[in-house]
């Protein structure tokens, strides 16, 4: 089978969503099943298995190509209502978007705009635990 024909087909058994991200993120398919990200003049990156993004939701797909730990995708996806999800546009500054091309979260209660991207760089726990707290306190 093709690389054409295998996205297509493992595509047929995602929601709309979910192949919308894919797209989004240029991924495609392995024979193995696994979702890549190929740029030239770099090394393949494996994302995530076919069967990961088959039984995820939106939130922890995002997250794992966020490369966001569990804790993260645990808490954003407890208090998935206080977000709304972003991206921005440098013309129009931050818009509504729908979760799956959201590159931003807004924390309804303060305000706050989060990049998901810079989640990642948060690696101390109690770091994440007082920024949890920081935003919890607006509630």
């Amino acid at each position: 089978m093709n690389q054409e024909k295998r996205d297509a087909c493992l595509k047929s058994e995602l929601d709309e969503d979910k192949v919308r991200l894919l797209e989004k993120y240029n991924l495609i398919s392995t024979p193995d099943l696994y979702w890549i990200s190929k740029h030239e003049n770099a090394h393949d990156q494996i994302i995530f298995k076919h069967s990961f993004v088959k039984k995820n939701d939106i939130i922890t797909i995002l997250c794992r190509l966020n490369k966001l730990c569990f804790a993260k995708v645990k808490y954003l996806r407890q208090k998935s209502d206080l977000f709304q999800p972003y991206i921005y546009n440098y013309r129009e500054g931050f818009q509504p978007a729908e979760l799956w091309n959201s590159e931003f979260l807004r924390h309804r209660p303060s305000g706050f705009y989060i990049d998901l991207r810079n989640l990642q760089f948060m690696y101390d726990n109690e770091k994440f635990r007082d920024f949890c707290a920081y935003l919890d306190s607006f509630e």
